[in-house]
């Protein structure tokens, strides 16, 4: 009885949490975004008018017109199909690469808050973790294993796990004390039972919103190192790698950088509104 209520009490959270976002027209305005978005990358193939690297040394540096919308580069390949095949990348590494953060971080942060006796172990290696800039950590990562989209995504996860398990930690630690937590153990119910049925459910609120606005500066930090070369390398299509080949043509030619640009500045600020409404839905104390 006492695990169906709160059931029941946890379902009806997440679909009043449901009910005051969909209320946000700014917050569903950056879902729809990101949706489309999201759509457009898995259909790249289909939604891209030319291949990716489709070269026309004919139409090298061509503005915007009708048969190019974004133009063309220095090779002659279309900037919008780029931009499009780019998508893929940038927003695969930024989301696999919060989950990455997300699950480690967790774990770790879940595991600190309920059992005292490691807590302070893995909170100063959290510290030692945090006392590096995330961009050079991620930096050092990318640099011990090497370019590639896997490479990027464990380097930017693992340099932004820390702030996850700080947050995990202290959600884990303000739920761990409540009744239906101890009515739980007092029947017999495992620690881990516990941590995975009970306390991770009505914990996992603060987690979602952080890695909701986590996932705008992981593409951040993807295209970072993309544009420094220590990220995805040419020809295959990255925004960040698009970035660092137009800097080069920046004066002359201003389509090679401002699309992907663009497309940065539109999904980090997409999903910045998007966590901000989150925050506001999850927050038990606002009554819309």
């Amino acid at each position: 009885m006492a695990e169906k209520l709160k059931k029941e009490r946890s379902n009806s959270l997440w679909a009043e949490a449901w009910r005051r976002l969909r209320k946000n027209r700014m917050a569903m305005t950056a879902l729809a975004v990101m949706l489309l978005l999201i759509l457009v990358a898995l259909l790249a193939p289909w939604v891209a008018p030319y291949d990716y690297d489709a070269n026309d040394l004919n139409n090298t540096f061509v503005y915007p017109c009708l048969a190019h919308p974004f133009g063309t580069d220095n090779l002659g390949r279309d900037i919008l199909s780029r931009v499009i095949y780019g998508s893929r990348i940038s927003l695969q590494v930024g989301m696999i690469a919060v989950g990455i953060a997300v699950l480690v971080g967790g774990t770790l942060g879940a595991v600190s808050a309920f059992y005292p006796k490691v807590d302070n172990i893995i909170m100063r290696f959290m510290d030692i973790f945090m006392a590096i800039p995330s961009l050079l950590m991620a930096m050092a990562i990318t640099a011990a294993l090497g370019n590639g989209t896997r490479n990027l995504m464990i380097a930017v996860g693992l340099s932004s796990m820390p702030q996850y398990a700080r947050i995990m930690r202290a959600s884990v630690l303000t739920v761990k004390d409540q009744e239906f937590v101890e009515a739980a153990g007092s029947i017999g119910a495992s620690n881990g039972r516990i941590i995975i049925r009970h306390i991770l459910p009505n914990a996992f609120a603060p987690l979602l919103v952080q890695a909701t606005l986590g996932v705008g500066n992981a593409i951040m930090s993807a295209a970072t190192l993309s544009f420094l070369g220590m990220g995805i390398t040419p020809p295959t299509p990255e925004w960040g790698s698009l970035l660092s080949t137009g800097r080069n043509f920046v004066r002359e030619f201003w389509p090679m950088t401002i699309f992907p640009g663009l497309a940065i500045m539109l999904v980090v600020y997409a999903l910045n509104i998007l966590g901000d409404g989150l925050r506001d839905a999850l927050d038990p104390k606002l009554k819309n």
